[in-house]
C-alpha cells in the first residue's frame, strides 16, 4: 500500500471511531438520559409555574369593579 492509501485507511476508522464507538465509550447515553430527565423536570416546573399565573390572572378577572364610593 502507498503512504496515501495508509493516511485515508487511517483518517476512515478516526471518523468510524469518532461517530459510534466514542459516544458509547464515554458514556453519552448516560448524559442523555440525565439531560432528558432535567428537561422533562424543567417543564414540568414551567408548566405549574404558568398554570398559577393564569389562575391568579382569572382570580383578578373575577373581582367586579365598582363605580366610586357614594358619599
Amino acid at each position: 500500500m502507498d503512504w496515501d492509501m495508509t493516511v485515508m485507511l487511517f483518517c476512515a476508522v478516526g471518523i468510524v471511531w469518532m461517530a459510534i464507538a466514542m459516544p458509547y465509550s464515554r458514556g453519552w447515553r448516560y448524559l442523555n438520559v440525565r439531560m432528558e430527565d432535567s428537561l422533562s423536570r424543567s417543564n414540568a416546573l414551567l408548566e405549574a409555574q404558568s398554570r398559577s399565573l393564569e389562575s391568579e390572572a382569572a382570580d383578578e378577572a373575577a373581582v367586579t369593579v365598582t363605580g366610586p364610593a357614594t358619599r
